[in-house]
């Protein structure tokens, strides 16, 4: 935890932090799937879900280049696979753009 901290004070003093949290245990989750018009509500992740989401950050990255470097640090940090994607309807950075 102490090296997600520092992590963060790297992504603000370089102006990339945008906002970032962790999440309840994924056994405290409600879902609510959609099936036959009607909406249910459930207790906890899906079953068959074998990953569960524990957090999130939100990181400005001037071009694609810039957010991998960003994700890779946080895979290094904590082991776990990191998936670094855009906001839908802002344009993806591109390579070296």
């Amino acid at each position: 935890m102490a090296k997600l901290a520092e992590l963060t004070e790297d992504l603000k003093a370089a102006g990339a932090y945008v906002y970032g949290n962790g999440l309840a245990d994924a056994s405290a989750a409600t879902v609510l799937p959609a099936s036959g018009g009607e909406v249910l509500v459930t207790d906890g992740p899906y079953l068959e879900g074998k990953e569960h989401m524990g957090g999130f950050d939100i990181v400005e990255a001037p071009d694609l280049d810039a957010a991998l470097a960003w994700g890779r640090r946080f895979a290094e940090i904590t082991g776990l696979p990191i998936e670094v994607r855009p906001f839908a309807g802002i344009p993806a950075p591109t390579p070296g753009s």
